[in-house]
């Protein structure tokens, strides 16, 4: 049976048995709204039936499964424990369900809102261009370099096209359940610009340089945002981390561990706690940077291809040579502690080697594109003033230096040179580029010239509005440096702390070797997991660094090496001078 033939199947169970109460729960979460908001295309009450059928089958799993726990022979703590984790599982699967349609909503418009700008501005030169409404949005629908707007511009040909719908109904039915109150006002003002025969590329212009200068205004906001984001990171990986180290450490030298500060828990807040910390503040910061519909995963491909299978070697290989890998067999020593610390460093600057060089290659290609790409249009401007084809004034301008773009516009010209169109030109040069502002801004550029003869009023708005969208990302890179210094304080701050007033106990508590005899093993197991933590946690934070400054965390790989050295450095300088 194929899948959706079992879907289908699956969707008549559930509005057959369950399509009564799945229209209650639809009316009483208003999922109506939010799945219209969504764009989601289906019946809220079989929507609310879907979700009822799925929680329904889950419980009848959870409880199949608890009748064995319950008659297994573990104590009866473990039994009611894991009977009620398995009775979560239908709680979340039906609050995961009433959740989607607001995620969607969420992805819906901020996808929308990130790429409006440059939707915007290819609006605006097509429209001086002298294309109209449904044949500027039937090629929006086809670049690849739009997500948000390429749903949106797909909405508006399905009205118009299947529907019948004139153009203009289309674009409000489209705008009126939108979720970004930015988006739904511009083509609400679009309508309104033309039905009452106003400059539509007077607005088009207007309206453009407002989204733009609104967008700049976000930037003290974003900024704010993520300057709140890393102060509750700092608490949590620093000041917290701090504390909770130390009351690890102090209890070491207590009667059983310290009791609930014990070794278990040291390890939970190092290796899973810490961690997770640190992947939901990149989350974080990811939803609150704009983002980017075309991403280069190169150096993903690197990093599980070579640099994983390197790591591991690397972390058999060194943990072996160094005695590290004693510590895991109880052979906790000063040694061992120093050996598992420097087979950890090494895995993980193994790991991030490869990735970065390929990262470092592919940004070596399009560092400075936006500020290149601005120059290169108004200077193509000015050559289309002297009477010059399009064609030919690119030719003319590819023998300037225009940085990392003057690679793409000599292969175009040569490309022009042999007698190739532009758009096949601009596609041959473009050719294993993945940035998308490059790629936007070149297709643009394509367009204006085939489409609307290459005009010098659209080639000035075109080239006006890249400068805008250069000045906005160099504007956001300045704004986060700032923080680049935060992990390094961070690092230092968590791992010289910890380990000193480890090594200040210790010294004092040499003066009574048999109650040093007695804590030993204890203090010794600390040591080792809070420097391996440590170490870990500091290559997080400089993937963090990355996330922060590039929008990509593998962007902070060399961050991230340079913290692990550091923490590595200073584990084994003060480790080393521990008396034990």
């Amino acid at each position: 049976m194929s899948l959706a033939r079992v879907i289908n199947l699956l969707d008549y169970v559930a509005l057959t048995y369950l399509g009564e109460l799945g229209a209650q729960v639809a009316k009483t979460f208003e999922l109506e709204e939010a799945i219209k908001k969504a764009g989601m295309n289906v019946y809220p009450p079989l929507y609310a039936a879907r979700v009822l059928l799925f929680t329904g089958m889950a419980a009848l799993v959870a409880l199949y499964l608890s009748l064995f726990v319950l008659l297994s022979p573990l104590s009866l703590t473990s039994k009611l424990l894991l009977s009620l984790l398995l009775f979560l599982i239908p709680v979340v699967i039906f609050a995961a369900g009433l959740y989607y349609p607001a995620y969607r909503e969420g992805e819906r418009r901020s996808w929308v809102e990130a790429e409006l700008p440059m939707f915007s501005a290819y609006l605006t030169a097509m429209a001086i261009a002298g294309l109209d409404i449904v044949s500027t949005l039937e090629r929006a629908a086809k670049l690849k370099i739009f997500r948000g707007t390429k749903e949106e511009a797909d909405r508006i040909l399905t009205e118009v096209k299947v529907l019948g719908r004139d153009s203009l109904d289309a674009i409000e039915r489209v705008a009126a359940d939108h979720p970004s109150r930015s988006f739904r006002e511009y083509l609400q003002g679009y309508v309104a610009v033309t039905r009452t025969g106003g400059s539509l590329v007077g607005y088009l212009e207007t309206k453009t340089a407002d989204i733009f200068r609104h967008k700049m205004d976000e930037l003290r906001l974003l900024a704010e945002r993520v300057a709140l984001y890393m102060e509750l990171y700092i608490i949590f990986a620093v000041i917290v981390a701090i504390s909770l180290y130390l009351i690890f450490t102090v209890s070491a030298f207590m009667p059983q561990g310290g009791g609930f500060f014990g070794t278990g828990q040291l390890i939970v807040y190092s290796f899973v706690f810490m961690p997770l910390t640190s992947l939901a503040l990149m989350y974080l910061i990811g939803k609150a940077r704009p983002r980017n519909p075309v991403e280069d995963l190169t150096p993903h491909f690197f990093l599980l291809t070579y640099g994983l299978p390197l790591s591991i070697a690397t972390l058999f290989v060194v943990g072996t040579l160094s005695g590290g890998y004693a510590a895991l067999f109880g052979e906790v020593r000063k040694d061992s502690i120093i050996g598992a610390s420097v087979a950890l460093a090494s895995s993980l600057v193994a790991l991030s080697v490869p990735s970065l060089l390929a990262w470092r290659v592919r940004q070596a290609t399009i560092r400075g594109v936006g500020n290149a790409m601005a120059n290169f249009l108004r200077d193509l401007v000015e050559v289309r003033k002297m009477g010059l084809s399009p064609e030919k004034s690119i030719i003319l301008l590819s023998q300037r230096d225009y940085g990392s773009l003057t690679p793409v516009l000599r292969k175009i010209a040569t490309s022009l040179s042999l007698g190739f169109e532009l758009e096949s030109a601009v596609a041959r040069a473009l050719r294993g580029y993945r940035n998308w502002m490059l790629l936007a801004t070149m297709k643009f550029l394509s367009d204006a010239i085939v489409l609307g003869g290459g005009s010098i009023e659209t080639l000035d708005s075109l080239a006006r509005f890249t400068r805008s969208l250069a000045d906005f990302e160099e504007e956001l890179s300045k704004r986060f440096r700032v923080y680049l210094l935060m992990p390094y304080v961070g690092v230092a701050l968590v791992v010289g702390s910890t380990l000193l007033m480890i090594s200040y106990m210790v010294q004092t508590l040499s003066l009574d070797p048999m109650r040093a005899q007695l804590y030993m093993d204890e203090i010794k197991a600390t040591t080792l997991y809070v420097s391996l933590g440590a170490i870990l946690n500091a290559w997080l934070m400089g993937l963090i660094a990355g996330k922060l400054t590039t929008g990509s965390a593998l962007g902070g790989l060399q961050h991230a090496i340079l913290l692990t050295i550091v923490a590595l450095i200073m584990t084994v300088l003060i480790v080393g001078s521990i008396p034990f």
